[in-house]
């Protein structure tokens, strides 16, 4: 099983001592509670589907998970929602808490804060959050077009709300935050240029340029064509591993043939033994 990468942005660590400083360390720690519980129900659903996960980042925003595949349509719905799902379960439970023992409040209620605002703001349909995950799930099903105009409409809808606010702020008391906002959803406007670090790696170290990087799985005989082809990765060979009766190898053409001849519901065993 791959494991999942943790990454730690330069961001992340100025906040935490921002708030260390600023004598809020302990809502620091209830944020990353919930904002672990939150990526960790993202992992898991996407896990269920058959993705794997790559890359977890944390940065001043929050977090993202990286997968080694694209999700697919049908699959977003339910990964994007698991995320801030959790965090208004969380709420529930700290609500429920309180009706029982109402001395808890005191140790719970920044706790509760954070969740359901990291919920409720994951919720705003506008890229990268949750719920524009969500809407273009639900809309993309009916008419794709329609669904990146009206993507489009909200980005541009939310970076003028938080300017405005912002400006707004600026007569009174200054609230950075709009600002910051503002820029972050502007960032999405931004060309994304991937450096792959692995090809200059290879160029300018690597001697035998015709090796490739093999992604080596093994696989249960329970599963299905779907999830195997689901975690193909581009740019590797892969090469599946099963146990039988004896063990066996599956190379990436042989499995590109087995696609051709069987549906992606059938389970590998099943394939195998036709």
């Amino acid at each position: 099983m791959q494991r999942t990468k943790v990454k730690v942005s330069v961001s992340f660590i100025l906040m935490a001592i921002i708030m260390l400083i600023g004598h809020q360390f302990l809502l620091f720690i209830n944020f990353m509670m919930a904002l672990v519980f939150h990526e960790m129900a993202h992992i898991y659903m996407a896990k269920s589907k058959g993705y794997n996960t790559n890359t977890i980042k944390f940065d001043m925003l929050g977090a993202s998970i990286k997968l080694d595949n694209k999700i697919q349509k049908d699959d977003l719905f339910s990964i994007a929602f698991a995320g801030p799902a959790i965090n208004f379960i969380i709420c529930l439970i700290c609500t429920s808490l309180w009706w029982i023992v109402p001395e808890m409040y005191v140790f719970t209620a920044d706790f509760f804060r954070c969740n359901l605002i990291l919920a409720s703001f994951n919720m705003i349909p506008v890229e990268p959050l949750d719920g524009a995950k969500i809407l273009d799930s639900v809309l993309s099903k009916r008419n794709k077009r329609v669904a990146k105009i009206i993507s489009l409409i909200l980005n541009v809808c939310a970076i003028i709300l938080f300017a405005i606010l912002f400006i707004i702020s600026c007569f009174n008391t200054i609230n950075l935050t709009y600002l910051l906002f503002a820029i972050f959803f502007a960032s999405n406007f931004l060309p994304k240029r991937k450096v792959n670090f692995d090809v200059y790696y290879k160029l300018f170290f690597k001697k035998n340029k015709k090796i490739e990087k093999i992604n080596f799985l093994h696989v249960q005989p329970t599963c299905t064509l779907l999830e195997m082809l689901k975690q193909t990765r581009e740019g590797y060979y892969t090469i599946f591993y099963l146990e039988l009766n004896n063990p066996i190898y599956i190379t990436e053409q042989e499995f590109h043939l087995l696609l051709t001849k069987n549906a992606l519901t059938d389970n590998i065993k099943q394939v195998l033994k036709k």
